[in-house]
């Protein structure tokens, strides 16, 4: 359900400056939005690993598929998604838009010391000297693996962390499904791993949820009910690229809570 809880903005500016802190599910809508600018963009630092221990990495021997890749590598390496979260760059933007679905990401953790956990997502399009860099020094988890006790500790952290510093009607949650189907040459094929994208739906919704227990002021945009994906989506075929129409619904969810 749709939540509005909007605030007064500057009338005199030309721009919305928004703040995300979440995935392509959020930031997709953007590239149909006009007047709005992403100033600050935290992609794949997970709040199962954001609050770990930092992992020494020599940044040099780093070789990734992009520069956004190996920033957010980085980012989630050294623990400093929250530093980012709270910069003058964020915390300035009108709107801070959130969304769980890096949450159904698995992760590795340093045999050597448990406390250190990265993000599988962005690790895997990473390496150190021409070797994964994850191949001998950790072990992978799965994020099904972590209890409801555990993630309502992290919910907690992160939702204290954003009640400090923001106004809870500057902030946005997007909800979203995963797509069980894709379209191609004129046809509607199921995905192969639907059964996981279920999986991963009940869980980014679970933790979607606690979000709005524990913030009940902030905005809401309500899912898109049967989201079909894009197989030649710009950022490639995923239950969570979709074809054109489930942005358009963002979109105007989203101009009705912030005024345009």
């Amino acid at each position: 359900m749709d939540t509005n809880n909007t605030i007064q903005l500057d009338s005199e500016k030309s721009e919305i400056e928004i703040s995300i802190f979440g995935s392509c599910v959020s930031r997709e809508m953007f590239n149909f939005l006009q007047n709005c600018k992403v100033k600050s963009y935290i992609l794949q630092n997970p709040i199962h690993t954001m609050f770990f221990e930092e992992y020494d990495i020599d940044e040099s021997k780093i070789k990734a598929s992009s520069n956004f890749t190996r920033r957010m590598l980085l980012m989630d390496c050294h623990k400093s998604a929250v530093d980012l979260l709270l910069s003058e760059a964020s915390k300035n933007c009108d709107y801070l838009v959130i969304d769980t679905a890096d949450c159904r990401n698995d992760w590795w953790q340093l045999k050597s010391n448990s406390n250190v956990r990265i993000c599988t997502s962005v690790s895997s399009n990473a390496t150190i000297q021409g070797d994964p860099i994850l191949c001998e020094e950790f072990t992978k988890g799965s994020a099904f693996s972590i209890s409801d006790e555990e993630w309502s500790e992290y919910v907690d952290r992160f939702c204290n962390i954003l009640k400090a510093n923001f106004d809870e009607r500057r902030i946005i949650l997007n909800e979203f499904n995963f797509s069980r189907y894709y379209y191609k040459d004129n046809s509607l094929i199921e995905f192969e791993c639907v059964s996981l994208y279920e999986r991963q739906n009940q869980l980014t919704n679970k933790i979607a949820s606690m979000i709005k227990e524990r913030m009940p002021n902030i905005n809401i945009i309500s899912p898109y009910e049967e989201p079909v994906s894009m197989i030649d989506h710009h950022l490639g075929l995923s239950p969570l690229h979709y074809l054109d129409v489930v942005y358009l619904y963002q979109v105007e969810k989203l101009k009705r809570i912030i005024g345009i």
